[in-house]
């Protein structure tokens, strides 16, 4: 979505990983795919297990420029919003001035920014799988928890407000945008 109303290039922050004989497999499945110079560093630097080290070092993500009429983007968020979600608002807003949050903060639950999953040996034929984090951007996540700030929005709205939606067109038409 982002090549239709990207306004400049999305640059990317490193994070930390935590080394673990799992997590050094997860991260070896994505060499070969074209993302070796990003991964071999990783698993250089993953020698130890329980050390935090720097995690992938990804590129900057440029996007190629698309004829369109989107002038704005808008993106409600609430307490509902958390994780995947959250990391979702930060690159949209990241690599595009027309993105626009509405209504009222995030949960604040972005710690960690992917996961692996295990299957449990002892699951038989029911294949449950465990899922842990594999990343984070705050290095002191293991003696700290849960990053708590959350993401404000832009522009908060009445929690009394009961159509976000109109709210949002409104916004837009008394501000001629």
């Amino acid at each position: 979505m982002l090549n239709y109303f990207a306004t400049h290039t999305l640059t990317s922050k490193q994070g930390y990983v935590l080394m673990s004989p799992d997590n050094k497999v997860y991260f070896k499945k994505f060499i070969g795919w074209g993302r070796s110079k990003v991964y071999s560093p990783l698993l250089k630097r993953m020698a130890k297990t329980g050390e935090i080290v720097d995690g992938p070092a990804y590129q900057d993500r440029k996007f190629k420029k698309t004829n369109n009429k989107i002038d704005h983007v808008s993106i409600l968020t609430d307490n509902g919003c958390m994780s995947a979600s959250e990391t979702f608002i930060l690159h949209e807003k990241g690599a595009s001035i027309k993105v626009i949050t509405f209504s009222t903060p995030t949960a604040g639950v972005i710690d960690y920014t992917s996961t692996n999953s295990i299957p449990l040996k002892h699951s038989g034929s029911q294949n449950i799988y465990f899922s842990y984090p594999t990343g984070t951007l705050h290095k002191d996540i293991l003696k700290n928890g849960l990053n708590k700030s959350r993401i404000t929005p832009d522009i908060y709205t009445p929690t009394s407000n009961s159509n976000l939606i109109q709210f949002v067109i409104n916004h837009y038409n008394n501000h001629n945008l």
